[in-house]
């Protein structure tokens, strides 16, 4: 009995040390990280040589830039780091927050290569959208544009033009006379009225536009509504519900946060 009794403790010690040594081996998190032309303007991501993450450096001086690699945005975790992090619904950045407390302990990186881009501006986000639009990323709507020659609109209501490259989302209406495109994505149930013009725009789930109205190189929000008459131009952000009454004139990266109702004729740029 002693000497199994033994014997099975060894057995169970052995069982958690090769446990133990696993989790040695299996990486906490790994991140994605792809170089960019000007580090400087990023936070660094410095690697040793068996690629494991020696710190992270924000926002670094000349003498700083000893690589080129940023954190990309995509990541891998284990769930006993998630189980270990603040409970739901609690405001925290993983970047900032988590992954630096990982730092020697199973936190690595993965240098990829390929199209990337912060689309952290109306500008940027802008041009991914158009990227994907004009085939420049592969993606699996950018294939299905291919196939319906860079103009999709299944389950799109067009009785004005669609112009490629254009994406119509399902339940959208373009009315007769409008004009759509190109470079332009329509979400899900938007509304372009009679005459009215839209290019180089994104307008997101339940957007309208008026009557005669045009939109150009700007971002419309879920549900926000531009009335007839409306120039909104360049750069131009409209937050979720935003609504603009008629006659209204919105140019040079105006912002108007979500919510907020423009009267008639109210802004003039």
């Amino acid at each position: 009995m002693l000497v199994g009794g033994l014997r099975h403790h060894e057995q169970t010690y052995n069982l958690r040390g090769a446990k133990a040594y696993l989790s040695l081996l299996i990486p906490l998190a790994t991140l994605a990280l792809i170089p960019v032309e000007d580090p400087s303007a990023y936070g660094l991501v410095p690697l040793t040589p068996d690629n494991s993450v020696r710190e992270f450096i924000e926002k670094p001086g000349a003498e700083q830039t000893e690589t080129d690699l940023i954190n990309a945005g995509a990541y891998i975790i284990e769930r006993r780091v998630l189980d270990g992090m603040a409970p739901a619904g609690t405001n925290i950045s993983i970047e900032r927050e988590v992954f630096p407390t990982l730092v020697g302990r199973g936190l690595y990186g993965y240098p990829a290569d390929g199209y990337w881009l912060d689309i952290g501006t109306p500008e940027r986000y802008l041009q991914g959208t158009f990227d994907i639009l004009e085939g420049n990323v592969s993606t699996e709507i950018g294939r299905r544009l291919s196939e319906a020659g860079r103009a999709l609109q299944d389950g799109a209501h067009v009785q004005g033009r669609v112009v490629a490259p254009a994406l119509v989302g399902a339940g959208s209406t373009v009315a007769f006379g409008a004009i759509v495109g190109g470079r332009t994505v329509l979400g899900e149930n938007v509304t372009i009225g009679a005459g009215a013009h839209v290019e180089s725009s994104v307008l997101l789930d339940g957007a309208s536009v008026g009557q005669r109205s045009t939109v150009r190189g700007s971002i419309v929000g879920t549900g926000a509504q531009i009335g007839d008459h409306c120039h909104v131009d360049d750069r131009v952000v409209l937050g979720e519900g935003v609504r603009v009454g008629s006659d209204n004139v919105l140019t040079a990266g105006a912002r108007i946060f979500p919510g907020v109702k423009l009267p008639e004729g109210a802004i003039k740029f």
